[in-house]
């Protein structure tokens, strides 16, 4: 999809007018690349930015109980040690990142928290799932006509194989 361009006139002082002329022959693609930095309203997302942002996963537990899964990235220290013995660097503390899930469970029409996310010491949440505040209204959906041995991935439907 080819957006439209929108021409957007901005006043700049002539010494800021000088430093972007001084270091790009074109000042707007350091506009453009300022742009792509900052964060996408929540009201112009695209279909496929919100998908993204607001993974969820639903299913029928053994029980029977419908159950939720939400993802968060955790930002979790690490000790790197050199591998060769002739490496000038000494031991050092470094980030990883991992997935965990969040996970709920339907009880009298509405999503209950049933297991968190659980943070050790030194671990952050980076970025936890918006399902609920782009698609609570199809998570409810598919919660009252989802069967068991079907599941729903982030809006999509899937019907277990039987064999």
């Amino acid at each position: 999809m080819k957006e439209k361009k929108v021409k957007l006139e901005i006043t700049l002082t002539e010494r800021e007018a000088a430093i972007l002329e001084r270091y790009y022959d074109n000042p707007s693609i350091l506009v453009s690349e300022a742009i792509e930095q900052l964060p996408v309203p929540d009201e112009i997302k695209t279909e496929e930015e919100r998908r993204s942002a607001g993974k969820y996963e639903m299913y029928f537990d053994r029980d029977g109980a419908l159950l939720l899964t939400l993802p968060h990235r955790i930002q979790v220290p690490i000790w790197v040690e050199p591998e060769y013995d002739d490496h000038p660097f000494e031991p050092y503390e470094d980030h990883e990142q991992q997935y965990r899930r969040s996970t709920y469970r339907l009880e009298n029409g509405k999503f209950e928290k049933l297991y968190g996310v659980w943070l050790e010491e030194g671990e952050e949440i980076i970025h936890s799932s918006r399902a609920f505040d782009f698609f609570e209204e199809e998570i409810y959906y598919f919660s009252k006509m989802l069967l068991p041995g079907q599941r729903v991935e982030n809006g999509l439907l899937i019907m277990k194989e039987v064999k």
